[in-house]
């Protein structure tokens, strides 16, 4: 079962973690989400997972994904008590999904989908 994102502040994440996140000069965020731990948050050029590990987060890996290795995404909206979505994406060099997240909000998959169409198409 996929974990459960919220929205989260990008400027309290470039402050946190802005070193390790290597943004370029005119890479802006434009969209960030959230667990208790974990980031993932969307440039206009790239993808960026942190997976933060240990009980007292010593550890943290950054992964920066290229929107031009990305091949494919899906959204399934989900209606009902927990409205929300399941955004799943692949590596073009992968058959099973790199990263498969559950979107506290359907309108953040959405404009999910809309950056996507714009960046990656």
């Amino acid at each position: 079962m996929p974990l459960r994102w919220g929205p989260a502040d990008s400027d309290a994440i470039v402050q946190q973690h802005g070193d390790w996140l290597c943004l370029a000069d005119d890479e802006t965020i434009e969209f960030a989400a959230k667990t208790r731990r974990d980031l993932l948050i969307f440039t206009d050029r790239r993808a960026i997972v942190t997976d933060t590990q240990g009980v007292v987060r010593k550890k943290t890996e950054y992964r920066s994904i290229p929107y031009r290795s990305i091949s494919r995404w899906s959204v399934e909206s989900k209606k009902g008590l927990f409205d929300g979505a399941d955004l799943k994406l692949w590596l073009s060099s992968q058959t099973e999904p790199f990263l498969s997240v559950e979107l506290q909000r359907d309108s953040s998959a959405k404009d999910i989908m809309a950056m996507f169409s714009r960046c990656i198409l």
